[in-house]
């Protein structure tokens, strides 16, 4: 790869010269764009007749520019095999044979060359090199080097060349095509599997009908492994396929988007989780109602039940109030069932951290159930308190404020008050205020209020007087002496009053 390939930024000094800034290993593999290897030169036949082949051109071309030990001997090894294209047919195996082992070969200086003519030979073959595909997988996964970013980029690049030109046979059989992929699905390095991902995501759009909604349910399962071998890398896989099949172009849904969705609805929760989360982030909140409409549907069925409310939960921060409420009203005659209700409160806590939602929108069908855990997490809360696990009793507050704001508000209140340290209590108040769609600055006087505490020693204490002497009074220094005159006058307190809406203000 080039020198300027690597290359970030040039600075020049003030005397004139150049300082190169190189991009990082993470910079480098974000800048891989395996897409661009699906555009194919448009040239049809190669120059030199009828029996001229694209292969040897290409050979003929790495000659001159690769002159490492390693290439000249794959290039004699494999130039009386592909002198044209009958021959190159006729030794279409041994060739194979000759590239494999080459990219086996360890710390070898010609893998750029070799994987540039691998594609050649593809591009050559066509419906022919198709028998050879599994090796070359194999051979591939072998050769990828995780900490390099242009052998990754000419791998994967080779990897959707073989899926352009053998596009046909590979959807024809998508379901081994896939398990030819697991390796890479599964990989260790997430780039690893999103690169792998944006290769099958191709194969399985052009996919149709039942097929497709069959490869679907099997990603949405992780089918391609044995049960024993099945593990949360591969799962995360499956979930990036299944996004990279689903996701359009300018933040909008591929023409086939819905229909993978609702067919994956039945899915492993990790898998579809993962899967709402990615399209979430790629999906803009104007191009979201129709999938909405198809949520709430879904949830009347007893096997989408539970992914369409993962979906619900990960768009709740890109959706009107409408389009939640209708969700939640389908979902309410089965939230008997402990999981569907878990499910519910997850997504209204999400809608109320994401101010979609106040608490006064909530159906009253909805809301009596999920009240229920949030009375007996307030309890188990309350006994922390009094037995002085603080800390523990604000993190279970912090999971069920949402659900009662008020109480959560004074618990955490209370917390601090007795406890002197508090730190999550500024985070109760927060999913509490959300909640309650709380302006920013009654938020920020909760969380004030959650967090007057100083645990400073004395001689602390002492040594921050004596480095802030007659520099005056910062903003900061006039806040920790307004919480010191509230630890040492408990009456102060009185001076702040809660609300019937549960806002905190403070008498002037």
């Amino acid at each position: 790869m080039s020198f300027h390939y690597r290359v970030k930024e040039i600075v020049v000094d003030s005397e004139g010269n150049q300082r190169y800034k190189f991009k990082s290993f993470a910079d480098r593999v974000q800048d891989v764009d395996i897409r661009s290897f699906q555009r194919v030169e448009s040239r049809s036949a190669p120059d030199g007749g009828e029996k001229a082949c694209f292969f040897a051109e290409r050979l003929d071309e790495w000659r001159e520019m690769d002159l490492t030990k390693d290439f000249q001997d794959f290039a004699v090894e494999i130039s009386p095999l592909v002198m044209n294209l009958p021959l190159l047919l006729h030794h279409r195996a041994r060739v194979a044979e000759c590239i494999c082992k080459h990219l086996r070969k360890e710390n070898s200086t010609a893998y750029h060359a070799i994987l540039d003519l691998t594609s050649y030979f593809a591009r050559d073959l066509r419906e022919e090199v198709f028998e050879f595909f599994p090796l070359f997988m194999r051979t591939f996964t072998e050769a990828i080097h995780p900490r390099n970013a242009e052998l990754l980029e000419a791998v994967f690049g080779t990897v959707t060349l073989f899926s352009k030109y053998l596009q046909k046979q590979l959807v024809e059989d998508i379901s081994q095509t896939i398990t030819l992929f697991a390796g890479l699905l599964g990989h260790r390095k997430d780039f690893i599997r999103r690169f792998a991902a944006e290769c099958l995501g191709f194969l399985v759009r052009k996919t149709k009908g039942e097929k497709r909604s069959q490869v679907i349910r099997d990603l949405s399962h992780a089918r391609f492994s044995a049960p024993e071998q099945q593990d949360p890398l591969l799962s995360d896989g499956c979930s990036v396929v299944l996004f990279e099949t689903a996701r359009g172009v300018k933040g909008r849904l591929h023409s086939n988007g819905l229909a993978v969705i609702l067919d994956a609805l039945p899915g492993k929760q990790e898998i579809i989780a993962r899967f709402a989360h990615l399209l979430a982030r790629h999906v803009k909140a104007e191009y979201v109602a129709d999938l909405w409409g198809e949520l709430a549907e879904a949830v009347k069925l007893e096997d989408s039940r539970i992914g369409s409310l993962l979906f619900a939960e990960a768009f709740a921060g890109k959706s009107e109030k409408r389009f939640i409420l209708r969700v939640l009203t389908a979902a309410a005659p089965y939230m008997e069932d402990g999981v569907i209700a878990n499910a519910v409160r997850c997504v209204v806590v999400a809608s109320f951290r994401a101010r979609s939602l106040r608490a006064v929108d909530v159906p009253d069908t909805v809301w009596r159930i999920l009240v229920r855990p949030a009375r007996d997490g307030f309890d188990t809360a309350e006994d922390m308190v009094r037995a002085g696990q603080f800390r523990d009793a604000m993190l279970v507050a912090e999971t069920v404020a949402p659900l009662d704001p008020c109480r959560a508000l004074r618990l955490a209140s209370d917390a601090v008050r007795d406890s002197r340290s508090a730190s999550p209590g500024p985070r109760v108040c927060a999913a509490a205020a959300a909640a309650l769609g709380a302006r920013d600055d009654a938020l920020q006087r909760l969380a004030s209020v959650c967090t007057d505490t100083d645990n400073a020693t004395p001689a602390k204490k002492e040594k921050r007087t004596a480095k802030h002497k007659g520099k005056g009074d910062t903003e900061a220094m006039q806040t920790k002496k307004r919480r010191a005159a509230m630890r040492e006058d408990p009456g102060a307190r009185n001076d702040a009053t809660w609300t019937d809406d549960a806002t905190w203000v403070a008498d002037a």
